[in-house]
């Protein structure tokens, strides 16, 4: 353990241990209810999805999109997939210098980091195919009644805007439903705020709200 502790926090590693300790600190507050594991999502462009072969590769915002697409960030919690991230370039860091570079030489640290952060890309894709599916289900509004707009409810995320995305729970007859919402104008809800659904993206299926009158 004392071992690993001093691998830890050597110069070359001392980086991904802190990376680590603030996702281990943002989970343990999200887990006493103060933040929202949604809290630093955002909504991603459509993408054409016709690239050809012969057509010019956008290097350039585009692309930038397009990794992030790659990564399904916008159907997956940004938080959950840059933890796994940073818990994979940690473990790989300890290991990867522990017997790649005992020495701990910067130059030798340098190609172990290079491939480390391909090889945890790699690990965030392979959790994200599992979990993209997973938090569609989760998202799905499964018992949304097919009347909602009018319907009044509390804003039960921290935020919602007309950029980002959170959620409205509305009390049915039955169970309450729980939909994703965005603010039809400017107007800036946050958690335990009333607000009315006024229309929904057939789309993405996303209701809009306003304040109650």
């Amino acid at each position: 353990m004392v071992e690993l502790m001093q691998l830890a926090f050597s110069p070359i590693n001392v980086v991904f241990t802190l990376l680590l300790i603030t996702i281990v600190i943002y989970w343990l507050v999200v887990i006493v209810g103060v933040l929202d594991t949604d809290l630093f999502d955002f909504d991603m462009p459509e993408m054409d999805g016709d690239l050809d072969a012969g057509s010019d590769v956008d290097l350039g915002p585009g692309m930038a999109w397009g990794i992030l697409h790659w990564f399904h960030v916008g159907e997956i919690p940004v938080m959950v997939l840059l933890s796994c991230f940073i818990l994979s370039l940690w473990a790989i860091a300890i290991l990867g210098n522990y017997y790649l570079n005992p020495g701990q030489h910067i130059l030798q640290a340098l190609g172990v980091f290079i491939c480390n952060v391909a090889i945890s890309s790699l690990v965030v894709k392979c959790v994200a195919l599992p979990l993209r599916p997973l938090y569609a289900l989760f998202y799905k509004d499964f018992n949304a009644p097919r009347k909602v707009i009018g319907s009044q409810g509390l804003v039960v995320t921290t935020q919602v805007t007309a950029e980002l995305m959170g959620q409205l729970e509305v009390h049915t007859k039955g169970a309450p439903i729980r939909l994703n919402v965005r603010s039809k104008h400017d107007h800036v809800f946050h958690e335990h705020d009333p607000a009315v659904i006024v229309e929904r993206d057939q789309k993405s299926n996303i209701y809009f709200i306003v304040p109650p009158k």
